[in-house]
């Protein structure tokens, strides 16, 4: 009889992060369309010339993280998508927004003014929140939430690769 060798993978101080936000919905067999909007989502991040490369889909409109102005200031994906539909004249009421990393405080207030009913983010990413970050990103999560903003987080490979804090990350 042989043996079995079961690699043990230990959770991420991320993903402990990630469980303390008890009110997302993890998704692990996503819809064509959740897949679709997050490599949408991933395929605009990898235009962004920041050492942490984020991208957002939202109602057919896609933007990135990006460098505004003299000092070196960003533009947040998730705001900066809402703002091109604002400026076409999209409308976001009851619409879903995909970004693998979502919200910090101010983006989470940006998306439910936007009207935005529900935010699709990807676990890879998520669990890698700098720690640095973390507390924003807790704090938009439960604006978020306490906006009745459904936040839901996929568990899926998407097999691309991505700039996330000064490293390549497959997702």
């Amino acid at each position: 009889m042989s043996e079995k060798s079961s690699e043990v993978r230990m959770p991420s101080p991320n993903t402990m992060f990630r469980q303390m936000l008890d009110y997302h919905e993890t998704i692990t067999d996503p819809n064509y369309d959740d897949m679709v909007g997050l490599q949408k989502a991933y395929q605009e991040a990898r235009l962004s010339p920041h050492t942490t490369q984020v991208g957002a889909y939202l109602c057919g409109m896609s933007a990135h993280n990006q460098p505004i102005g003299q000092f070196n200031e960003h533009a947040h994906a998730e705001s900066w998508v809402i703002a091109t539909c604002a400026r076409v004249g999209i409308r976001t009421q009851d619409q879903t927004l995909y970004a693998p990393w979502a919200a910090c405080v101010d983006c989470a207030i940006d998306i439910v003014g936007a009207g935005i009913s529900r935010v699709v983010t990807h676990s890879t990413v998520m669990d890698l929140t700098p720690g640095r970050w973390q507390h924003s990103v807790q704090r938009g999560l439960e604006i978020l939430y306490d906006q009745g903003v459904r936040v839901d987080i996929v568990e899926a490979e998407l097999h691309m690769t991505i700039m996330f804090d000064g490293k390549e990350v497959k997702v």
